[in-house]
This record gives structure tokens, sequence and C-alpha cells, in this order.
């Protein structure tokens, strides 16, 4: 189609590309014709070239020379196939790709703070909790600080985390709690009323911000085949929604470093399906460049501190202080209290946790790195967020601890995408549609490009009328009397070739007789 010409053509489909179902006419007033005969003009148009009520259309090529129109062809197809094809289908918005939506599960857990962020559970671990001195929330006037806050572990605070599912976290900040007793029901048979007796004891709990929370999650995309979960995966953290150069890579805990490099890489070998040119690394080398292969396509540079958060084989901790800084909160601000003007420390509020994923990304060129996943946390407009917790010391006396804090929920969403023939085929097949559109443009231009005579010969070229019930005789004879006029394109070559034609038809006459 490099031709510097172009071939006008009335047909439903024809090669290299697919036609467009658009009729091809020229536009009224582009004749040799005066201003009355316009209305027949528009009358014909509709009732022949578009609805076609007159007759039908076979296939007819007619190859015109014109360096000006195809060039222009040329130009529009180039266009079309670089802008369509590569530009919006590749690079911007991935055709090619097969996508579905991930499903799976997230499970929160929390930690209290310990030396060396060992398991509290593992025999020798200490707590390394801060002392109550240096804490500002538990200093009050004429008061110990004992008396305004105390220590609990994340076991003591179990009990304000009932009822929740493993997708759900209730982080205690403040814990009120009440002596009740049962009415004395001498007189009836049944009783069951409580009364709160003494006072009530308040306590906020101690260097809640150097507890950590794991986010351990998992995923299954049925529809590719492609699963996977936090320990194989490159993880990344949101500080800023919605915005290009937002995101912080984790780095794995140097314990588990190479086994989680070894378990991601061996996975992404796993999954891809293709031939790996290991180049003299070993597995350990390779997962290394992987990584910083995704980290270079998601133009992150830079990596969260390990005193705020880091990967584990089960999944990512985070300092609860660093979730509040990305979260741009400070708990004891009195002017982000509540309608009660309690802070949100003495309150509560509810925090969403969002885990993320995706392997491709739009505006960028198509590659074969693995899936990677974003957690995002952004906090709800609740004025107040509790639970309650009863424990009974006898049959007519117990405790009621009321729990405000911060209420973690998780979920999960995102897309994957894998490449796909299915996809591809679609791609091309669209691209053929509209290499149809831009040829049937051109012939569009070239018909309409001569006002008059010269616009009328190559009607009279493109739109041959061939009477089908007429006798055979009178199609000859109109065929004789069609007049070639000229044009100033190359009036010699159209008067060579109507002559030609005329010659022909008068021998194939005489052989006739």
């Amino acid at each position: 189609f490099l031709a510097p010409c172009f071939v006008i053509t009335k047909t439903s489909f024809c090669h290299p590309a697919m036609e467009v179902p658009l009729p091809l006419f020229r536009c009224p007033g582009r004749r040799k014709a005066r201003c009355s005969d316009i209305q027949n003009e528009l009358f014909n148009l509709v009732t022949d070239d578009i609805l076609g009520i007159t007759g039908f259309e076979l296939k007819r090529e007619i190859q015109v020379k014109s360096y000006t129109l195809g060039c222009f062809k040329t130009i529009v197809i180039l266009l079309a196939i670089s802008g369509w094809l590569f530009v919006y289908g590749c690079w911007y918005n991935k055709s090619y790709l097969d996508v579905s939506p991930i499903t799976g599960a997230v499970r929160l857990q929390v930690q209290h703070p310990t030396k060396d962020h060992c398991p509290p559970t593992h025999t020798g671990c200490e707590p390394d909790f801060r002392s109550l001195d240096d804490l500002p929330y538990c200093q009050s006037e004429g008061k110990d600080p004992s008396e305004v806050c105390r220590y609990a572990d994340q076991f003591d605070l179990t009990l304000g985390m009932k009822g929740f599912g493993t997708g759900e976290l209730m982080m205690p900040t403040r814990c009120s709690t009440y002596t009740q007793t049962k009415h004395s029901c001498k007189d009836k048979k049944e009783c069951s009323s409580y009364t709160t007796v003494g006072e009530v004891e308040v306590r906020r709990m101690a260097d809640i911000e150097n507890f950590t929370v794991l986010v351990d999650h998992a995923f299954h995309a049925d529809d590719l085949g492609m699963h996977g979960n936090a320990g194989e995966m490159q993880g990344f953290i949101r500080i800023c929604p919605g915005r290009d150069g937002c995101l912080l890579a984790l780095d794995n805990f140097p314990s588990f470093d190479e086994q989680i490099l070894t378990q991601m890489q061996k996975k992404h070998e796993r999954d891809d399906r293709g031939i790996f040119l290991h180049n003299g690394m070993n597995i350990t080398e390779r997962a290394k460049k992987t990584v910083r292969d995704l980290r270079h396509f998601w133009g992150v540079e830079k990596t969260i501190d390990q005193r705020n958060g880091f990967s584990l084989p089960n999944g990512d901790v985070l300092r609860v202080g660093y979730i509040l800084k990305l979260l741009g909160i400070n708990i004891d601000n009195k002017s982000q209290a509540n309608f009660q003007g309690q802070t949100m420390r003495d309150e509560g509020f509810f925090v969403y946790v969002t885990v993320m994923y995706t392997n491709y990304k739009k505006m960028s060129m198509p590659n074969g790195l693995p899936a990677i996943y974003e957690l995002e946390f952004t906090v709800a407009d609740f004025q107040t967020y509790k639970t309650n917790s009863v424990s009974q010391l006898s049959s007519h006396e117990r405790i009621v601890n009321d729990w405000h804090g911060m209420f973690l929920r998780s979920y999960q969403r995102g897309q994957l995408g894998r490449t796909s023939w299915r996809q591809i085929l679609l791609m091309l097949i669209e691209t053929s549609f509209l290499l149809g559109f831009c040829r049937w443009m051109t012939r569009f231009v070239a018909l309409n490009w001569y006002i008059g005579e010269g616009g009328d010969i190559l009607e009279d070229l493109a739109k041959e009328e061939y009477e089908f019930e007429a006798e055979a005789t009178e199609k000859e004879a109109t065929q004789k009397d069609k007049v070639i006029r000229r044009t100033k394109a190359a009036p010699e070559i159209l008067l060579k070739e109507a002559a030609q034609e005329e010659a022909a038809q008068e021998e194939a006459a005489q052989e006739e007789a």
C-alpha cells in the first residue's frame, strides 16, 4: 500500500483490509450541475447511495494515479496502525492481555513491642515497651502515670478483639472498666438487671504506637490460573493516593531475605513458563535482579526504614505509629477531636487496609515481570469506635470493659493480566476495520476532490450503472454513448482509455454479428 496510487472499489470485503460498510458517494454540489439540481442530488444520495433502493453494488476497482492522494492514503494508514495498534493497544490500554479480577483473603494480627522483633511466644523473648514517663499522653496533673496508663501485651488486648474476623483487628487505645452487681430481686422470680458500683477505672494503653500489625494475604485469579501470597511477591506501601511516585518498597527482614527471594523467584519462573537466561547467576542473584527490575519499572527508588516496616515469609509487619503517620493524623490532637471534644486516642477511629494487586501498568511497554501488591491505608470519618467485653466474677457480679481504639478492616482489589492469542486476534481484527475506514476515507476524498467535470469523470468510472433487466443491445448502446470528459489530473490517459474501450466494444459487436 506504499505505492503512489490508490484503488477505488465498492465492496464489503477487500484485501488488504476489511472494508467498512459505508457507501461511497459524491457530496451534493460537487457535480457540474445547476443549483436547482441539488435537491435531486440529495434525494438520489439517500435512495441510491445510502439506502440502496435502486439496486446493489458489485466489486469494481479503478487504479487512480496520484502521488498526492497516494501519500495521503499511506500517511493515514501508518498513523492508524501506529496509533491504534501500538500506541493505544500495546502501550496504553494493554489490549493484548486477558484481564481477570482477583479474589482472596487477608489476615491481620497484632504484636506488642519486643526486642529485635522476636515472636512473643518464643523462649527468652522480652517485651520492649517505653517508660510511662516518656509518654506524653500518660502524664496528668496530680496523677501518677500508672494511674493514667497501663501496660498491656497482645494477649491482654484479646478481650477487646473478640467478635472480629481474621481480616479485622481492634487495637485498643483506651479501656474503661466498670464493676457491676445484680439487683436484689426478692419479690421477683427473675431479675437480670445490673447496676454499676464504685468508681470507673479508665486507663490508656501504653506505647500503642510501637505495637506492630502483621498483614498477611493470598489471592487467586481462576480465569487466568494465577495465584500467590504475600511471601511470593514484591510489596509496596502507597504513601499518597492515586498519584505516581507515591510508592515505597518493603525490604525483607534480614534473617529471612534469602528465603523470601528464592521463594519469589521460583514462583516467577514457574508461572512464566518461559526460558530464562541464567547467564551463570544462581537463583538468589536472579531474584535480586527481578526485584531491581520491578522497582525500576514501577518507579520506586526508596524503601521503608526497617524500624517501621519489613516483609516476612508470612506477611508484612508495620509499626502502628508509622501507619498513623501515613494517615496524617495525631490521635492526641484536639483539633482532630470528635463532636464531644474527645481525641481519637480516647474515642477510637476506623482505618481501611486495602491490598491491591496488578502485574501490568498502562502507558508502559509490555513486560514479563511478576505481579506486585500495594498496601494503602485510609481513615474513615467515624466519630467514635468501640467494643465491649464482659467477665463474670460470680452469679451476681461482673466486670464490663469498654474498649476504644483503632479498628482495622481489610479489603482486596485489583486485576491481573496474561497475554492471550485471542485478544491479539481481536486487536488485529479491530485494526483491519480501522484500515478499511482509512481506505474508504481516501476514496471519499478522491471522489470529491474536483468540483464539476473533472470529478464527474471519476464518478462515472467508479459508478458505472448496469440495467439488469434491459436488453443486451440496449446495454451496448448505453455503453457506447458514455462520454469521457477531460480532467485536470491526466486528460490524455483518460481519452486513450476511452478510445481503447470503444474499439474493444466495436470489435466484440462485429464478432457477434
